[in-house]
């Protein structure tokens, strides 16, 4: 996603809250985050924490910016950073996680890398705003609710520290009070995460699994259809006298928007 100003200011109100400054603080975060706001001197979030002594790491299959290319699917890639980190930032990257049972493993490498009293602050597309005002509508295949942040700290020993919509996005940040392993229900987990099947298709990043790739083939058959139905209508139009052809087009427009063709 990147950082809009509000919500770099939202990160650092959680950070002030807990830390005294960043300086020799460890920070994981969550995909190579750009500034997206041209008052921000920094052009990324590595650059902008670097900047004020946080010993920041980030990870991103993209490799740019210096970013490490780690699969967040892949618990063994992140094993040498068990209880490590002050902080970890997941600036809408989780929900790009692909397929849908990987973000249990998602999940539970922020967990483990997360040392205790450290905070994770998550930035996420929530899903009551998207069924209330279709905020982020298309942006992923994944959206979060407040009771799926409070399912995580029930069952992973979290301090909920602060929890609000900000445009569209659940802004959360938990502390970690337990070096405790990450939940074992998977199934109470993906329960509380909402899918949707119309979300943007990142190469490299979330398009695995069979739900994507069923997705991708709607979205190739939708528009072979529409050349199809584009291509008859040609024929039809061109086959009838010129007077007749002004009301097949009103006949074709009314079909359009009764839902007949496309």
């Amino acid at each position: 996603m990147g950082f809009y100003k509000v919500f770099l200011e939202y990160t650092n109100e959680c950070i002030n809250n807990v830390f005294e400054d960043l300086r020799g603080k460890r920070m994981l975060e969550l995909g190579n985050q750009e500034m997206l706001d041209l008052s921000i001197p920094e052009r990324t979030g590595k650059a902008y924490f670097r900047n004020r002594g946080a010993q920041h790491i980030s990870v991103d299959l993209n490799g740019l910016d210096g970013a490490l290319p780690l699969d967040l699917t892949k618990p063994k890639q992140f094993a040498g950073w068990h209880n490590y980190f002050d902080i970890v930032t997941n600036m809408g990257t989780t929900e790009h996680v692909e397929p849908r049972k990987a973000q249990y493993e998602c999940f539970s490498i922020i967990h483990d890398c997360l040392k205790v009293g450290g905070v994770v602050i998550h930035l996420v597309p929530d899903i009551d705003d998207l069924i209330k005002t279709g905020f982020w509508k298309g942006h992923s295949f994944n959206y979060y609710s407040h009771d799926f942040f409070k399912m995580l700290c029930r069952n992973n020993n979290y301090k909920l520290l602060s929890l609000r919509i900000i445009k569209g996005h659940i802004c959360c940040c938990l502390q970690k009070e337990q070096d405790c392993s990450f939940m074992k229900n998977r199934k109470e987990f993906l329960g509380q995460i909402s899918r949707r099947s119309e979300g943007a298709i990142a190469p490299g990043i979330n398009d695995r699994g069979i739900a994507v790739k069923i997705f991708i083939l709607r979205k190739i058959l939708f528009k072979l259809k529409k050349k199809i139905d584009t291509f008859l209508f040609s024929l039809i139009i061109y086959s009838v006298p010129v007077r007749h052809r002004l009301g097949l087009y009103r006949w074709w427009m009314r079909a359009k928007k009764r839902g007949h063709t496309t």
